[in-house]
């Protein structure tokens, strides 16, 4: 399931190398309004670069696979975890443009990520985007 979050950035962790084959960084945003909601989202992989060239206080929109799955304790008990694995950050106000630079003066993918793997990815989630636009009803 694809979605997009839109908030003002609260946190930016460092990347995690949670395993030797897995990384992680984890970004808090607030949703503001009436009912103001601090969300973490989760970049895995190569995306843990994405959060790079923002700074606390942006107001973000980013782009989310919302992922669940169960897991079975030792002792038999059922859990239920969902996460937000993000894979697209944008300033808000800019549109779809490229992310912030990374002062590098490399030209980022609108994705965050970098080549033929970016292209790849990016049109992935332009394809499913048009795919759920031209449904007839």
């Amino acid at each position: 399931m694809n979605t997009k979050i839109v908030g003002t950035i609260e946190k930016i962790n460092p990347t995690v190398q949670v395993t030797e084959k897995f990384s992680k960084r984890e970004v808090v945003i607030n949703s503001g309004g009436d009912y103001p909601q601090q969300i973490m989202v989760q970049f895995s992989q190569e995306k843990c670069s994405i959060p790079e060239g923002y700074k606390l206080g942006d107001e973000v929109e980013i782009s989310v696979n919302i992922r669940g799955r169960m897991w079975m304790s030792p002792t038999g008990e059922e859990k239920y975890f969902v996460s937000l694995d993000a894979w697209a950050m944008f300033k808000q106000g800019q549109g779809q443009g490229l992310p912030p630079s990374t002062g590098s003066g490399e030209k980022r993918h609108p994705s965050g990520l970098n080549g033929e793997m970016a292209q790849d990815h990016f049109d992935q989630g332009l394809q499913n985007e048009l795919e759920d636009d031209d449904l007839p009803f």
